[in-house]
């Protein structure tokens, strides 16, 4: 085994020569966010969107995650019987009439709050309607924003790249050139904050063509805060926003940057082949600390089975918390290249690039992870080969100051995998006891028919509800994208490495998705539940794998228990797809 540093060689004893450094370091409080008794402004969220502790804390203000879509209200009774109904358009809360014109509710909170994340699909020809999007806030009755909405969601209106974009497969025009120009097959997201001191409602005009269907055909997804009562908020105004365009334009220039506002930390590393069944671990210094940053290096032209086979792990102060296999660990996903014959990674090369704000993997066998991993007294990091080849593997990490405190959490990453029914289900992805904050997610799927798999909506459950609070309209909304997902996408808060089958008649081989939340993450003081459906679209039985990223209070337990080898994906679905399957 080799030990070294990036300033020199192996030191004589590296866990001392750590510590003496983390004592050294600039003692760090918590940046960005705001506290209890203080104002959220527009400019807080900004600054929270980039500071990477402060989802390591329970929230102060605390505040839920709440969503509102287009969701099939015919959904009333959880597994009853229109459970899995797909009419998830033309919803909406009411109608009213201002000023001659009708707007459709389609979002109203009275509380202190903030708008977090809005999705929709842009236009399909002439299928959608333009449509006018306005907020009305702390009861206004002149908007603060009145935009046309696929220009709001296509970074054509108010707000810049990268908090408005298309997630779009003329990202990889290359591939994509047959499908006709416009805003086909595509998803529009906007993640700029837009705070209220009361209450907001949000309102769609649609407006039609000459010769079309006078038909709505709503489809949204709008995440927002609620925050206590009593919690002080300035709300969003466009004089405020002109007024923080430095802001706005810093914060945006550091989201696009992999690796950006990382706090400073001491870096070690250490080399092992490791061989089946066995580990790389590094134990850290005594606490408190915490890892701001944990890379895996391997050669790029490994069997795939390592990317499955080799698990991170870690424990922090006692707790295993992080079961997690490189695949969805770093959200790169787990691809052969034999699986379609139109697959675009050349021969021998099995890592497909893809970047988001907290995990990055790179051609070059480089997996990066900067979520911040705080810890109190004790922690230990590694790689299990939980599989039959050696590997050679280098782990650097990344440790630096934390100061812990009853806001602090312990960072926990889980992973399941396994064939769905082949008949409309709820996948479930975990299910968490104890309080903490959830906020990111990947998902494998192999599929083995041309047939799309994904028209399924996620149901999340927050602090035992009995009707999950989050219904939504479909697996690839949840992730951002529209009409199926995009074959190539990076983003700070969503991102797809390239995927087997190229355009939208041919879903077979492997696909893999990953969402970010960050000003949308989700707190839970007592349990939280996630599900995905699955098989809505049509019955197949395809694999699905998915790595869950998430903050708990020490304590914490969950349903995604390690196992010592995980269960190999079926044999027939590592074959080329054929056929229907």
């Amino acid at each position: 085994m080799e030990s070294t540093t990036e300033r020199g060689p192996k030191p004589m004893n590296k866990a001392a020569r750590l510590s003496a450094a983390l004592t050294a370091l600039t003692m760090m409080g918590v940046a960005g966010a705001c506290h209890a008794g203080e104002t959220v402004t527009m400019a807080s969220l900004l600054e929270e969107t980039i500071d990477r502790d402060t989802v390591a804390r329970i929230p102060s203000p605390y505040y839920l995650c709440k969503q509102a879509s287009s969701w099939d209200r015919r959904q009333t009774v959880v597994g009853g019987e229109n459970w899995f109904a797909n009419r998830d358009y033309d919803q909406f809360l009411r109608k009213e009439t201002t000023a001659g014109r009708t707007e459709y509710v389609i979002m109203e909170d009275r509380a202190p709050g903030c708008v977090t994340r809005i999705w929709k699909p842009l236009d399909i020809g002439n299928e959608l309607p333009k449509a006018t999007i306005r907020f009305y806030l702390d009861g206004a009755s002149v908007p603060a924003i009145e935009a046309d909405f696929t220009k709001l969601m296509s970074a054509q209106s108010l707000f810049p790249e990268p908090y408005s974009a298309i997630a779009s497969d003329e990202r990889d025009s290359k591939n994509q050139i047959s499908l006709p120009k416009g805003y086909k097959q595509m998803g529009g997201n906007l993640y700029f904050p837009i705070p209220y001191a009361r209450d907001c409602k949000i309102t769609l005009e649609p407006h039609y063509e000459q010769g079309t269907a006078k038909h709505n055909v709503f489809f949204y997804i709008i995440n927002y805060r609620t925050y206590d009562e009593g919690t002080s908020v300035e709300t969003f105004s466009k004089t405020r926003y002109e007024a923080h365009q430095n802001l706005v334009r810093s914060v945006g220039e550091s989201l696009e940057k992999p690796g950006s506002n990382i706090k400073a930390c001491e870096r070690i590393s250490e080399k092992k082949d490791i061989g089946p069944g066995k580990d790389l671990t590094m134990e850290l210094p005594a606490g408190p600390g915490a890892v701001r940053e944990f890379v895996v290096q391997l050669d790029p032209t490994v069997n795939p089975a390592a990317l499955r086979d080799l698990f991170v792990t870690m424990s922090f102060d006692g707790e295993n918390t992080v079961w997690c296999p490189i695949s969805e660990f770093f959200g790169g996903g787990y691809f052969k290249t034999d699986t379609h014959p139109e697959s675009p990674a050349p021969d021998g090369v099995f890592i497909r690039p893809h970047w988001n704000r907290n995990r990055r993997s790179e051609e070059n066998g480089t997996f990066s992870c900067h979520f911040v991993m705080p810890y109190a007294s004790s922690a230990t990091v590694g790689i299990r080969n939980e599989g039959t080849l050696t590997v050679p593997v280098t782990m650097l990490v990344g440790v630096g100051d934390w100061k812990w405190d009853d806001r602090s959490m312990h960072f926990h990453a889980n992973w399941r995998c396994g064939l769905t029914p082949g008949k409309p289900a709820d996948w479930n992805y975990i299910e968490i006891q104890g309080e903490g904050t959830y906020v990111a997610d990947t998902l494998s799927v192999y599929n083995p028919a041309r047939k799309w798999y994904g028209e399924n909506d996620e149901r999340i459950y927050i602090d035992g509800e009995s009707f999950p609070s989050h219904l939504g309209t479909g697996t690839e909304d949840y992730y951002g994208y529209a009409w199926g997902m995009a074959n190539v996408w990076s983003s700070p808060f969503i991102s797809a490495p390239s995927r087997d089958s190229r355009g939208k008649g041919d879903w077979r081989g492997h696909q893999t998705v990953s969402r970010e939340r960050m000003l949308d993450a989700i707190p839970f003081r007592k349990s939280l539940k996630v599900d995905m459906e699955v098989g809505v679209w049509f019955p197949v039985k395809a694999n699905y794998a998915v790595g869950t990223m998430w903050y708990a209070r020490p304590g914490a337990t969950h349903n995604r228990i390690a196992v010592p080898r995980p269960k190999p994906i079926a044999a027939d679905l590592l074959s080329r797809p054929k056929g229907e399957g």
